[in-house]
C-alpha cells in the first residue's frame, strides 16, 4: 500500500504515525463505505495522530494539560515531543496569518506560509478538548469511522457546524485571558497552549481581551492594526466567515470596541 523510507530525526516518527492514519481512515472510506472526508478534515485528524502519538511517548496521558517545559524539556524538543512541536509551530502559523487564515484551505497570498494542516488540528484539538468528555479515542473513533464530513461532524457532537466554528473561534481568543477563559464553557484543555506560544515567541497570536464573551464582543488586541477575520466552510456547502471586527474595510486601533459578526456565504 505504501512505501516509506525514513531518514534519522524526529520529524519523521510523526510523519509516520500521519501517513498510516491515512491509512486507516482510507479503509474505513472505501471498504466501511464511510465515504472520503474533505481534506482539510483528513489532515487535521492525522496531525491529531501526530498529536497523541508524541504525548504518548512523552507520557502525558489523556486529559493532562501539558505546558511549555512538558514540551520543551530542557528548553529543546527531543525525540518524544518533536510531533506536538510541530502541530504547535504550523497552528501558530495559521493564526498569524490573519486576516489571510483559512481551516479549509491554504491563503493566497500565504506570507505566513499558513496550511489547513494547523488549521484544522487546531480546530480539531478544540472539538476533542470541548466535547470528548474524557473519553478522547473513543470520540476520536467515532469521528474519523461512522461518518464523513460535516454532517457526521455534526452528529458527534450535537451541535450545528455553524455553532462548532464560533465556539473554537471564542475558544482560540479566549486562551492568554483568564478572566475570559475561566468564564468561556468550552476551552482547550489538553495543552496550555498561549503560554507555549508565549514561550516561543513572545505572545499568543489571537488573544484578545474581553469585556463580555457572552454577547460575543471583543476588544482588539495591541497586536493587531488591521482588520482580522476566519473563514471556514466544507464540501458541504456551507461558507461562513467570521469576522472578529464590525466593519472590514474600517482602520482600527489598538482599544476599540468591536463586534463578531457571523455572514453566511454561500
Amino acid at each position: 500500500m505504501t512505501y516509506y523510507r525514513r531518514p534519522e530525526g524526529a520529524y519523521f516518527l510523526g510523519t509516520l504515525v500521519h501517513e498510516v492514519k491515512h491509512i486507516s481512515s482510507h479503509g474505513y472510506a472505501l471498504f466501511a463505505g464511510r465515504g472520503f472526508n474533505p481534506t482539510w478534515m483528513e489532515e487535521g485528524t492525522a496531525e491529531i495522530a501526530v498529536d497523541k502519538s508524541s504525548r504518548d511517548a512523552s507520557g502525558f496521558t489523556d486529559g493532562t494539560r501539558v505546558g511549555l517545559y512538558d514540551m520543551y524539556p530542557g528548553g529543546s524538543l527531543n525525540s518524544e515531543t518533536y510531533g506536538m512541536g510541530v502541530v504547535f509551530h504550523r497552528a501558530r502559523a495559521y493564526l498569524m496569518a490573519s486576516p489571510l487564515s483559512a481551516l479549509i484551505g491554504n491563503p493566497n497570498p500565504n506570507p505566513n506560509g499558513s496550511t489547513y494542516y494547523g488549521a484544522s488540528w487546531l480546530f480539531h484539538r478544540f472539538l476533542v478538548d470541548a466535547y470528548a468528555g474524557g473519553a478522547e479515542d473513543t470520540f476520536l473513533h467515532d469521528l474519523n469511522t461512522g461518518g464523513a464530513d460535516e454532517p457526521w461532524l455534526e452528529s458527534v457532537t450535537g451541535r450545528a457546524v455553524e455553532a462548532l466554528f464560533v465556539e473554537f473561534l471564542v475558544g482560540t481568543g479566549v486562551e492568554g485571558q483568564p478572566a475570559a477563559r475561566a468564564a468561556t464553557a468550552r476551552t482547550f484543555s489538553s495543552y496550555d497552549v498561549a503560554g507555549i506560544a508565549q514561550g516561543w515567541e513572545g505572545e499568543w497570536p489571537y488573544t484578545l481581551a474581553t469585556s463580555d464573551f457572552s454577547t460575543g464582543a471583543f476588544i482588539l488586541s495591541t497586536h493587531y492594526t488591521a482588520a482580522n477575520f476566519f473563514d471556514f466552510g466544507s464540501t458541504g456547502g456551507t461558507w461562513l466567515r467570521l469576522d472578529a471586527f464590525n466593519d472590514l474595510e474600517e482602520d482600527l486601533n489598538p482599544g476599540d470596541d468591536v463586534a463578531m459578526v457571523i455572514t453566511r456565504i454561500r
